[in-house]
Order: C-alpha cells, then structure tokens, then sequence
C-alpha cells in the first residue's frame, strides 16, 4: 500500500525549504576573487651597426637598454644580425650585453635576410595571483574551520620569489656538469687518500 500523496506533499515541501536555509558555518566570510597568475612577454629593440669594436653609441644604447628594462639576470637578448656579420661582430655584441649584466646563456644568435641588425631585449613579468580570502572569527564558530587555500598561496609565493619569470613558461637546459669534481673523488677513493670527515671540535662560528 503506498502513502497517501496529500500526507507526503508538506514534508517535502519543508525538506526543500531546511535545504535552501542551508548557509556557511558562522564566522565565515569567504570572498569569491580569486585570479590565477599571469606572466607578460616584453620586448624592446635596439638597432647596432655590424661593426667590430661597435661604436660607442651602439654600446652606450646597449648599457641603456638593459639597465632601464629592468636586472639584467632576467633579461634575454636575441642578436638578429644579416648573414654576412663576421664573428667579432657577434663576439663584440656578446661582450657588450655581457658587460650590462645579461647573462651569456640568455643571449642568442639569429640570421635573416633583411637588412636589419638589432638587438631585441625580451622581459617577462609575472602578476601573483589573487587567491581567495577567508575571514573567520573565532568567537563565533568552533567548528568546521575553512581550509587554507594552499594550492593558490604557494603559487603566489612561488611568483614572487622567482629569479627570472620566465622560468615558469619554460625550463632552462641544463649546463656542463663537472665531471672532474666526481672523479677527483674517484681517484682519491683509489688511492687511499679519502678526505677525513669534519669533526665537531673543529668547528667554529668564528
């Protein structure tokens, strides 16, 4: 025998209404801005003459390229030279940025056919993200306590104390490792000439 569905109607009427009253714990107040991080392509050209030493105005519009484009580490350079530039040319230009503060692995070569010689600077800067703010007052709730929005807080750490933002489009490739360190060891291993390991009362803060 099935329930009469006049008896059934207000229950479920007041089911439906106990879960629309339904409301965060109380104490808490959550904003819903929340933006992920962002990172910015920059570039700037600075036109050279394929000249070995280059002038003096080409190095002096270098030096003041890069210092007002923001530190040097994180600058990144692309030499695009006509392809008949000897290398002194690129040797020269190489020194010049080297000696503004780019570093040598950001600095890279390219040919075209068009009479034009630049140096094109490229810079990235990130926007931290803005992740999501919980307001909570203790005195009012003792129970079911947000959890920290962990995930979007280590990415906001991560954007600011990142060297060069470029790093979180791409990874840098991997230098020359020193292999002569590693075998040194070897052939101290070898010849039975291991370093004594440190010992305590050697030590100082001195």
């Amino acid at each position: 025998m099935f329930p009469d569905s006049r008896l059934a109607r207000p229950g479920l009427v007041a089911l439906l209404l106990a879960l629309g009253a339904c409301k965060s714990p109380p104490g808490l107040e959550v904003s819903e801005r929340a933006k992920p991080s962002r990172v910015d392509h920059i570039e700037r050209a600075v036109p050279v003459s394929p000249q070995a030493p280059l002038r003096a105005t080409d190095v002096v519009a270098l030096q003041r390229g890069v210092n007002g484009f923001g530190p040097g580490a994180a600058v990144h350079a692309s030499v695009v030279l006509q392809a008949g530039a000897t290398p002194a040319v690129r040797n020269a230009i190489r020194r010049s940025l080297v000696e503004a503060g780019v570093p040598p692995t950001n600095i890279v070569f390219a040919t075209r056919t068009t009479p034009v010689n630049e140096v094109v600077l490229h810079r990235y800067v990130v926007t931290p993200p803005e992740c999501r703010s919980f307001s909570l007052d203790l005195n009012r709730t003792s129970q079911e306590n947000p959890v920290s929005q962990l995930g979007c807080t280590n990415d906001r750490n991560l954007t600011q104390m990142v060297e060069d933002p470029r790093d979180l489009l791409h990874g840098r490739t991997l230098g020359p490792a020193d292999a002569e360190h590693a075998a040194n060891g070897v052939e101290r291993y070898r010849g039975d000439e291991v370093k004594e390991l440190l010992k305590p009362e050697r030590l100082t803060t001195r």
